[in-house]
């Protein structure tokens, strides 16, 4: 049986949400606690503590504001291929932590080529290290354009042009 006050579950770190243990139910509801870092259009909701970052799929949409502390109650699953939680539901608690975003160029988070198979979702780069993290880019506007996602930007650093798109939430740029 489900609980009865499920915001009342001990609190999981987002870090653990992808490690296996023995003594926990992996089919068990959980409550994940952290301050959301972004929110996507549709259900996805990324929540961090100070050591990881973890992809919320939530029914009905749960959409507070980033910086807003949450508590998330779902499943572990994987959401986009990486440990997350599904199923779920959130209640803001308090404004978040501040969390400080990693300055990185273009050149340490950009792909740099593709696997020999052609599968563009395979990286050769340590990029993904600052997967899933907030980070910083400085780079020069080359162009904008709006679209129905949002507002796409094509900027250029020292070594590279890159694209960073900020998705409507909500209606609202």
């Amino acid at each position: 049986p489900p609980p009865a006050d499920p915001y009342a579950l001990p609190a999981t770190p987002p870090s653990a949400i992808g490690q296996y243990d023995v003594t926990s139910d992996l089919e068990a509801q959980i409550r994940v606690r952290g301050t959301v870092t972004a929110i996507e259009p549709g259900p996805l909701v990324y929540v961090s503590d100070l050591d990881s970052t973890i992809a919320v799929e939530s029914y009905p949409s749960c959409s507070p504001q980033p910086g807003k502390l949450v508590d998330v109650v779902g499943f572990r699953a994987l959401v986009n291929g990486r440990p997350g939680v599904v199923d779920a539901a959130c209640r803001v608690v308090d404004v978040g932590e501040t969390l400080t975003p990693s300055a990185v160029t273009a050149q340490d988070v950009l792909m740099s080529e593709a696997e020999p198979s052609g599968d563009p979702t395979v990286f050769l780069h340590s990029s993904t290290r600052y997967d899933l993290r907030l980070v910083r880019i400085e780079g020069a506007l080359l162009q904008a354009s709006r679209g129905p996602q949002g507002l796409t930007l094509v900027l250029g650093s020292r070594t590279k042009e890159f694209t960073a798109t900020l998705p409507r939430v909500a209606g609202a740029p």
